[in-house]
């Protein structure tokens, strides 16, 4: 009988060991660290008065400038200072937004270290509508697991921080453009009648219609490999181009838009779309789809 009060006295003594061990395990993890922040890249109240946004890519000296404009509403993607723009897709927008307001765990790194992770570095300034800087952000290197990123801010103190960004870190114009730029326009709308080069104009009836329902496929599928603003200079080097198509759309609503096909020397195509009042870069296996839609 004794035996058995004994093992129950030793149970709850156990019970309450545990107990208290727990509770110091608990504070000890919630406690906040020293060299640790959480908080957000940008604050959320922010959003709606950001006119501009500079994301500079950095490798061995060379550099690319993307800048996110706000025209209105919406934003459009101008690459190195070049007069052609680019509407920015909105949802991609609002998720590059959403991931900069998240709070993150931000580790300081040691100041010996500052100067290791950004040889090669992505710098994204966010401008406010007066033309001050919100917020300036230097994103360096990831870490050798592949799960977090080195970043500087203003303060210039150097953090390490779960690499959240990665989609909006790389030099590509599809990330924040439509390279299909004809499929949602092609959704509300029809083409009506065309000219291919100095043909006679084709006009849409019983006869063409699955022509043109043809014709209206292939360009609401045509996807451009890149953006291509560089291409107003480059098109008064003759020599690389060899030669020049042109089509001439009018749709139902008595639009009328006008694209130019240029033949680089090389494999590829130049594009030029006056719905867009933007150059593109087309393989020749997408060119040759929409023309034979045409002939």
């Amino acid at each position: 009988m004794n035996r058995i009060k004994t093992i129950k006295t030793e149970t709850k003594i156990l019970l309450i060991i545990t107990g208290i061990l727990l509770i110091i395990s608990l504070n000890l993890n919630t406690k906040p660290k020293n060299n640790v922040l959480s908080f957000s890249l940008l604050n959320e109240n922010d959003i709606d008065y950001i006119s501009k946004i500079e994301i500079t890519f950095t490798e061995d000296d060379n550099q690319l400038v993307y800048e996110l404009v706000k025209i209105g509403e919406i934003f459009f993607l101008r690459k190195n200072n070049l007069n052609v723009v680019y509407e920015v897709k909105q949802n991609t927008i609002e998720n590059f937004f959403s991931k900069l307001v998240v709070k993150n765990n931000l580790q300081l790194v040691s100041e010996k270290m500052k100067d290791i992770f950004f040889k090669n570095h992505i710098s994204i300034k966010l401008f406010h509508e007066n033309k001050t800087i919100l917020s300036e952000i230097l994103f360096g290197d990831i870490d050798v697991l592949g799960l977090n990123r080195y970043l500087k801010l203003s303060s210039e103190r150097v953090y390490i921080s779960p690499d959240r960004y990665a989609d909006f870190l790389k030099p590509k114009a599809n990330i924040w453009i439509d390279m299909q730029p004809f499929k949602e326009y092609l959704r509300n709308q029809t083409i009506q009648a065309y000219t291919l080069n100095d043909n006679a104009m084709v006009i849409k009836n019983n006869e063409t219609s699955k022509k043109f329902e043809n014709i209206e496929t292939q360009l609401s599928s045509f996807y451009m490999l890149d953006i291509f603003p560089e291409s107003s200079t480059l098109l008064q080097q003759s020599t690389q181009v060899l030669n020049k198509m042109s089509i001439i759309l009018m749709t139902g609503t008595n639009e009328t838009i006008h694209l130019d096909i240029y033949k680089l020397d090389t494999t590829d195509y130049i594009i030029f779309s006056s719905l867009h009042n933007a150059y593109y870069l087309a393989s020749e296996y997408a060119i040759k789809k929409v023309l034979d839609a045409f002939e």
